[in-house]
């Protein structure tokens, strides 16, 4: 109970400090000032230098290969991960993440690391 607390504690001190001496962050772009307003659909907007990460999943025939093409260096519980073509945003595909009934914890995940 004593580790609880004092994680608490410091995680408070950590929140409050920093708090009082720092910036708000700058508001996200609202309506259509933001990156994407130039990609209707976001039709090539992963060729813009200011995006991240984009993945439409349309490479794909199946969840494997997420990792092998090198977008992503990992993933869990694959077995529940499926390249989808029923469900889509826009695209033919999408990442299905199955959630099973079950009475212990199940982490679905794929990884993509992101360098400053």
């Amino acid at each position: 109970m004593s580790k609880v607390l004092t994680v608490i504690a410091l995680f408070g001190a950590v929140l409050f400090g920093t708090a009082t001496h720092a910036q708000a962050p700058p508001t996200l772009p609202q309506g259509n000032t933001g990156i994407a307003q130039g990609y209707p659909n976001d039709a090539g907007i992963s060729g813009d230098a200011r995006v991240l990460f984009f993945d439409g999943f349309e490479s794909y025939t199946s969840a494997s290969q997420l990792v092998s093409s090198g977008n992503y260096s990992n993933s869990y519980q694959g077995s529940n991960l499926l390249i989808d073509t029923a469900q889509d945003f826009l695209g033919t595909k999408s990442l299905r993440m199955r959630m099973p009934s079950t009475g212990s914890e199940v982490s679905n995940a794929i990884v993509r690391p992101v360098s400053p």
